[in-house]
């Protein structure tokens, strides 16, 4: 006679539990990953159609009336020194009520123009990208020697009030090999983002500072505070769009090693930074100088990043943009 074993049915239940999750979770993360690539996809593409709503001036058809829809969109942002032969000029648009006026900052800064526009875009797995802000500091140097120890490049993204305090230290960031990218001159939120203007005029100024000290010209930037932050609102998009039109590409992050909050240690700036799950993490960190806890923790975050497969890589304008996502 058979007697029923209560465990070994439990222990079924638990088997079939474990296979269960173990087909579902894969499933789940797959759709997760999917429906945020095409939502960020869908992000890059609304920008891209503010860029045209913002740039293109639209053609009056044969009947006399105007037309909103261009006839075409250029893959990148045409220099205004360069302008095609038959473009309306300001005045023209002036004069003419079937054109819509282009916004007036759109002329301020001619020459506030990537070399290397935005355009195709690649995301790669398995590559980290370390990122710094707010420095140069007394910080950055240490950092620097860290990643030269482990032969990995990284992407700075500076302050032009610090750049102008510590200008050899900016220049051995560049020199070393590092991307160098544009935060803000002040980090002065209100300033900042009061306009469209006032952004392109705290831009521009760091833009040329690091222009002069280092003979590069930045091309990817990080806003102050993230693409899409408290002090922005209802400015964001014909910012970003302004920003693209100009060819620059900006980075908001996926992982944050949270260094700039509280009191950060070692300890908690390696287990933040690993959180993340992502494929192609992009690192929040900061060389500005208020703590040494990144430095710190710096090699043990790599060698984690490391252990896990990744290579470390730096921000160029062909690498995908981890973007905010647009809030209604």
């Amino acid at each position: 006679m058979k007697h029923f074993d209560p465990n070994l049915s439990r222990r079924r239940k638990i088997l079939l539990g474990a296979l269960a999750l173990a087909v579902l979770l894969p499933t789940v993360c797959c759709i997760v990953l999917a429906t945020r690539e095409f939502r960020l996809r869908g992000e890059l593409s609304a920008a891209r159609a503010e860029i045209e709503r913002l740039s293109a001036p639209a053609a009056p058809d044969v009947s006399g009336a105007p037309d909103d829809t261009p006839d075409s969109a250029p893959d990148g942002a045409a220099h205004p020194a360069d302008p095609p032969a038959d473009a309306p000029t300001p005045d023209d648009a002036a004069q003419d009520d079937t054109l819509p006026a282009a916004p007036e900052y759109q002329a301020l800064y001619p020459d506030l123009y990537s070399e290397h526009p935005v355009g195709e875009q690649t995301v790669t797995e398995k590559v980290c990208y370390l990122t710094f802000d707010d420095g140069p500091s007394a910080q950055t140097p240490v950092i620097l020697d860290i990643l030269d120890k482990y032969q990995i490049k990284a992407t700075f993204f500076v302050v032009g009030t610090k750049a102008q305090n510590l200008p050899d230290t900016l220049r051995d960031v560049a020199a070393r090999g590092h991307t160098v990218g544009i935060h803000t001159n002040t980090h002065v939120y209100k300033d900042i983002y009061a306009s469209v203007d006032a952004y392109l005029g705290d831009f521009y100024t760091v833009w040329q500072s690091v222009y002069e000290l280092t003979g590069v010209k930045p091309e990817v930037f990080r806003f102050p505070g993230g693409s899409i932050n408290q002090y922005n609102k209802g400015l964001y998009q014909p910012l970003i769009a302004e920003m693209l039109r100009r060819g620059f590409a900006y980075y908001d992050w996926n992982a944050s090693a949270e260094d700039a909050v509280g009191k950060p240690s070692a300890q908690s700036v390696v287990e933040q930074a690993l959180k993340t799950k992502s494929q192609m993490p992009i690192v929040l960190m900061h060389d500005g100088g208020y703590s040494t806890a990144t430095a710190e923790g710096l090699p043990k975050i790599i060698e984690g990043f490391r252990s896990r497969g990744y290579s470390f890589g730096v921000l160029t304008p062909d690498v995908y943009s981890i973007a905010f996502g647009y809030k209604d």
